[in-house]
Order: C-alpha cells, then sequence, then structure tokens
C-alpha cells in the first residue's frame, strides 16, 4: 500500500479546500477591513460550521488571514515582495538589516500605509518598531552601522547630526502581532505616524494627518477596534476615541468643537 501517495492526494485535496473557502471569504468581505466568525458562517453556509472554524485557524497559520482579535479576522493588506518593491530606498535598506540582524521587528509609519495612502512622500523618517527588551540592542546595531537613532517622545526627530537617510526613529512595541511580514497593519502604521507628527516634529502636517484619517476611515480601510489598541499601546487610546467621535459629528458640530477647543487653548 503507497501510503505516502494517499497522504499527498489528502494534502492537496485540503489545500485545494482551504483555498477554495479563502476565495469564497475574499469575494463576501472584500471590501470590509474585518469580519467575523458569524459571519463567515453565513457567507460559507454550504459547511459545517466546526470545518469552517477549523479552515479559519489553518488560514491564520498559513499568512492568508490575521486574527485581529478573538472570533473577527481581516486579510493581509499586502504581499512581502510585491510591497519591498514599491518601498523608499532608506525603508529598504532598514528592513534588509533588520531582517539579517534576526531580531523582531516591523517597519510602521509611512511604510504602514503605502497601499492604503495614494500619494505618500517620495522620501521619509524610517519609522522602525521592536520589542521593548530589543530597543538598546537595536540602538546599538543601527548606531553602528551609520544611522541616528531616535527612541523617546523628547527627542525631535528633526534635530540631530544624523545625514538624511541615516535617520531612524525607534519605538517600542509591547503587540508584534500588529506587524505582518515585518510591515505594520494600517492602523498601527497611523497610531505610530500619528504619535510621532504629535510628539516628536515628524515632517508630515497635522492637516495632512487629520484629512488622511477621515479619508481611510471613509474608505473602510480602518478597523476601529483594531486602531483603539493601536492607541492603547501608544498611551493615546482616549485620544483616538475622542477623533473616532468627531468624525461622527455633523460637520457644524464638528467645527463648534474644534474652534471651542483652540479657544480654549489659546
Amino acid at each position: 500500500m503507497n501510503t505516502n501517495g494517499d497522504e499527498e492526494v489528502a494534502k492537496i485535496a485540503d489545500d485545494s479546500a482551504m483555498k477554495r473557502v479563502y476565495d469564497m471569504l475574499k469575494e463576501s468581505f472584500r471590501a470590509q477591513p474585518e469580519f467575523t466568525t458569524q459571519e463567515a458562517y453565513k457567507a460559507v453556509s454550504k459547511m459545517n460550521k466546526s470545518t469552517l472554524s477549523w479552515y479559519l485557524h489553518v488560514l491564520v497559520q498559513k499568512n492568508y488571514l490575521r486574527n485581529i482579535r478573538h472570533g473577527v479576522y481581516g486579510f493581509y493588506e499586502h504581499d512581502n515582495a510585491g510591497y519591498l518593491e514599491h518601498m523608499q530606498k532608506d525603508s529598504r535598506e532598514i528592513y534588509d538589516r533588520m531582517t539579517d540582524s534576526g531580531m523582531e521587528f516591523y517597519l510602521s509609519g509611512w511604510d504602514g500605509l503605502m497601499t492604503a495612502e495614494d500619494e505618500p512622500p517620495a522620501e521619509y523618517p524610517v519609522i522602525l518598531v521592536t520589542e521593548g527588551g530589543n530597543v538598546f540592542e537595536v540602538i546599538q546595531f543601527l548606531s553602528e552601522r551609520g544611522y541616528r537613532v531616535y527612541h523617546n517622545d523628547k527627542e525631535k526627530v528633526l534635530d540631530g547630526d544624523g545625514p538624511d537617510g541615516k535617520k531612524v526613529l525607534l519605538m517600542r512595541g509591547t503587540n508584534m502581532g500588529f506587524g505582518e511580514f515585518g510591515i505594520a497593519c494600517p492602523e498601527k502604521g497611523f497610531a505610530d505616524l500619528y504619535y510621532a507628527v504629535t510628539r516628536m516634529g515628524y515632517p508630515t502636517t497635522s492637516e495632512r494627518l487629520a484629512k488622511m484619517h477621515f479619508d481611510l476611515l471613509n474608505k473602510g480601510i480602518l478597523s476601529v477596534a483594531r486602531l483603539k489598541d493601536a492607541g492603547r499601546e501608544l498611551g493615546i487610546k482616549t485620544e483616538f476615541e475622542f477623533m473616532l467621535q468627531m468624525s461622527l459629528l455633523p460637520e457644524g458640530a464638528a467645527n463648534f468643537f474644534i474652534h471651542g477647543l483652540m479657544s480654549e487653548r489659546a
């Protein structure tokens, strides 16, 4: 009996079924940033629920889906090879160096928003996230290779003597699941960029950031729950909740609050 041959046929059949499930989910939820297990059951109603739950688990393990939180899934926003081709030179260099280092990381900020933003800047300081315990090791690793590394919000990104293309804003991450293939998900990309602009003098205007936030929400690119999670990691969840509430207000009401807040700060 050729048991190896039987196992191979079974594996091919199983992979084929998994791909069909993925295609059905993609067709049903391509316009959504996330979907629930219950929504998946309705979309693939001909399949037994326990079987579909197994395929959801396998799709997460094989990096077809991301598990946003319990019972909630999303699609990976970009494939690794195609994404790297469009990355700015400085980001690609950092990406390659960090990959070679073997330390866990992901690029964030604009690099997490390239597929969501129509016209990212031609050049921009790289935002790099690593686990808290690796911060000083990463600083040493990059400093030895000629990079000026900024790693706390008392430093302004435009200060210092680091040459253009050699400035890296290093941020601590507690949930490395925000990174996919070494690139931040859009929610974390936006959150880190917002933090860098509002705390560290990162060279992007607040006006552009505000318009981007509104556009990404309207296009359904950002998961509200995941955006709040990203804000919580940075200690700015309250700010994000405020912004999300503001985005739901009628224009007149929003203007009232904006002008009221500005007069209070004056």
